[in-house]
C-alpha cells in the first residue's frame, strides 16, 4: 500500500491470453469460520507512525478493530483517541505463515462505505527482498476516497517494484489502473483477485457469484529474467495483507470531519493454482484449521524465554544492563538506583490467553527493602494489551507476599509477559518473584487447597453467608479479606485459636483470604461470598 510516486517506466501494456488448458484448483483458503482470527494464518501489525504514507490511524489487535462474526472477518476503523492517535484500525498479514508464488488469489469483500480519507486494501508483499519497494507489491484492491466524490465509486489495482533492480539503489516505480462502478463503493459484495503467472499479472474484479469478470490492470513480467530487473520480484512468493488506513498522502491527508467509523467485511480468501501449466507454482502453508486450540490450563509462566527492562531517571529512559535476570521459574531484579520508573518485562512460554476467559495470576514476591510494586501481564507483541494492571502490592522488607488476582481476558493476548513495575523504589532493593502461575481460573487449585509451605489452611463453610471459621495447623495472628485486585476490605486480629471472620457487608463474589502466622509467614486462599 505504499504510495511514493506514479511513474511508469518501460512497462509492456499488452493483451494476454492464458493457456486454454488452464485448470486452477483450490489449494488453500480461509473462510473465517473460526471463533477468532486464526493465529496460524494471520499476524497483527501494531502501531502508528504513518506507515510510509502519512496515515493517521493506530493499528491495534483489539476486538474493537477486528473480529469474526457469522463466518466473516470484520475490520473496523474508528475515530477515537488511542496511544497518541485520533483514529484506530487493524492491519493483518500472512507473512511466514501462508504465502504463494503464481496462481489466482481472490477474496470476497464488502468494502467500507465511501467517505473522505477512507482507504481499505487487500494486497500482497514479496519475499524476494527484505524491504520495500525491492520486494515488490501487488495491490489487488485499494479504494482511496478523497474529498472529490468521483473517487467514491472507484477501485484500483496496482503493482510496485524498484526500477533499479532488486538490489540496486532506491527508485520506486508503480503501474496501476482503476475501475469505475455504477454505485459507490461499499454498496455491494465483490470478488477482488489477481491472476499471476511467470509472465503476466492480471488484476480483476467479479460479481459476488464469480460472474462478470472485468480485468482492471494487466502487466507483463516476462522480460524480467534476473534480479537486475526489479520486476523479477514477482517471481518469488508473496504474502497477503488486509487493512483500512485513514488519511495519508494519496487521500490528501484529509479525513471527513463527520467520520466516526467504517468497516470492511471479508467473507473468504482463496488461493487457486494450476501446477500443470505452471509447475513453478509454490505454496507455503504453515497454518492449521482454526489454529491450535488454546489450552487455558497451561501455565503461561511455567518457564521464561526472554527478559528486558527499561528505567526512567529524570525523564530519560534507558535499558540498564544487569538489572534483572531469571533462572528456572524465579525472576530477580536488583536496581542499584532509585528510578522514577522501572519496568522489568519477562516473557513466558508464549502460551496465549483466550478471549472471554477468566484467568488467575498468582505467585510470590519478596523485597529486601520496603516498597510498593505492581505486577501485571502484557502482550510482548503489543504492550497496550494488559491484564491485572491494578495489582498493586505493598511489600515489607524481608517478608514474603503471595498474590492471587483474577480477571477476564477481553480479547486474545499473545506472548504474555510478566511485568514488574516500580516507581521511585529504593536503591539496592532486591526483588524476587517466584512460582508464578497464569492459568484459566477454572484450572486453578480449588478454594480450600493449601498454596504454600504445606500448611493446612481451610475456611468453612465455603461459600460463606456472613460468618466463617478459619482452621490451620499454625497459629494465625491476623487475617485480611482482599478483593481480586488486592484491595483490603476487612482486617481481623486474633488473640486465641478461635479464628472467626465476619463477611457481612461484603457483596457476593470471589475474594482472597490472607492469613498471617506468628512467624510472619503468609498463606492465601480463595473464598466465595454468597
Amino acid at each position: 500500500m505504499n504510495i511514493k510516486s506514479c511513474l511508469l517506466i518501460g512497462v509492456a501494456m499488452l493483451t494476454f491470453s492464458l493457456p486454454m488448458s488452464a485448470a486452477y484448483e483450490l489449494v488453500w483458503s480461509d473462510e473465517f469460520d473460526c471463533d477468532e482470527l486464526n493465529p496460524t494464518v494471520w499476524t497483527y501489525e501494531i502501531g502508528a507512525g504513518g506507515w510510509g504514507n502519512g496515515e493517521s490511524q493506530y493499528y491495534t489487535s483489539r476486538a474493537d478493530n477486528l473480529y469474526l462474526q457469522d463466518g466473516k472477518m470484520i475490520i473496523v476503523a474508528k475515530k477515537e483517541d488511542y496511544s497518541g492517535s485520533s483514529y484506530t484500525s487493524a492491519r493483518i498479514k500472512s507473512n511466514g505463515k501462508v504465502q504463494a508464488r503464481y496462481g489466482k488469489v481472490e477474496s470476497l469483500i464488502k468494502t467500507p462505505k465511501a467517505n473522505t480519507g477512507v482507504w481499505p486494501a487487500f494486497w500482497m508483499l514479496g519475499k524476494g527482498a527484505d524491504s520495500w519497494p525491492y520486494q515488490g507489491e501487488i495491490d489487488i484492491m485499494e479504494e482511496m476516497c478523497t474529498s472529490n466524490t468521483t473517487t467514491w465509486n472507484r477501485a484500483l489495482s496496482t503493482y510496485h517494484w524498484n526500477n533499479n533492480g532488486m538490489d540496486g539503489s532506491y527508485s520506486n516505480v508503480n503501474y496501476g489502473q482503476s475501475i469505475t462502478f455504477d454505485e459507490e463503493v461499499g454498496d455491494l459484495w465483490r470478488i477482488f483477485g489477481v491472476e499471476w503467472t511467470p509472465s503476466v499479472l492480471i488484476g480483476y474484479v467479479c460479481d459476488a457469484d464469480g460472474s462478470n469478470r472485468q480485468n482492471v490492470v494487466t502487466m507483463s513480467t516476462a522480460a524480467a529474467t534476473d534480479r537486475s530487473n526489479g520486476i523479477y520480484a514477482f517471481n518469488y512468493e508473496f504474502y497477503m495483507l488486509y487493512n483500512i488506513a485513514l488519511g495519508g498522502a494519496y487521500v490528501n491527508y484529509n479525513i471527513a470531519q463527520d467520520f466516526t467509523s467504517c468497516q470492511m467485511q471479508v467473507d473468504w480468501v482463496r488461493i487457486y493454482q494450476d501446477k500443470t501449466d505452471y509447475p513453478q507454482s509454490t505454496l507455503t502453508d504453515n497454518s492449521s484449521s482454526c489454529g491450535t486450540e488454546i489450552d487455558v490450563c497451561t501455565n503461561s509462566f511455567a518457564s521464561y524465554t526472554s527478559m528486558s527492562n527499561v528505567c526512567n531517571e529524570n525523564n530519560v529512559w534507558n535499558v540498564v544492563e544487569g538489572l534483572a535476570s531469571y533462572s528456572g521459574t524465579t525472576i530477580t531484579a536488583n536496581p542499584k538506583l532509585s528510578y522514577d520508573n522501572m519496568y522489568v518485562v519477562t516473557v513466558g512460554n508464549k502460551n496465549p490467553l483466550k478471549a472471554s476467559t477468566e484467568y488467575t495470576l498468582s505467585g510470590t514476591i519478596t523485597s529486601t527493602e520496603n516498597a510498593t510494586v505492581n505486577i501485571y501481564v502484557e502482550s510482548n507483541n503489543d504492550n497496550k494489551l494488559q491484564m491485572f494492571n491494578d495489582n498493586e502490592i505493598t511489600l515489607t522488607a524481608g517478608q514474603e507476599y503471595k498474590f492471587s488476582i483474577s480477571e477476564t481476558a477481553a480479547e486474545r493476548l499473545d506472548a504474555p509477559a510478566l511485568v514488574l513495575s516500580v516507581s521511585g523504589g529504593p536503591a539496592d532493593a532486591v526483588y524476587t518473584i517466584s512460582n508464578v502461575s497464569l492459568k484459566g481460573s477454572e484450572c486453578v487449585t480449588a478454594v480450600n487447597d493449601v498454596v504454600a509451605d504445606n500448611h493446612y489452611l481451610v475456611v468453612y463453610p465455603n461459600p460463606i453467608s456472613d460468618y466463617a471459621v478459619v482452621e490451620s495447623d499454625e497459629v494465625i495472628k491476623s487475617a485480611e479479606i482482599l478483593s481480586l485486585n488486592g484491595k483490603v476490605l476487612k482486617q481481623f486480629n486474633f488473640n486465641s485459636d478461635n479464628y472467626e471472620i465476619n463477611m457481612s457487608g461484603i457483596s457476593s463474589g470471589l475474594y482472597i483470604l490472607k492469613a498471617v502466622y506468628t512467624n510472619d509467614n503468609v498463606e492465601i486462599t480463595k473464598i466465595l461470598k454468597k
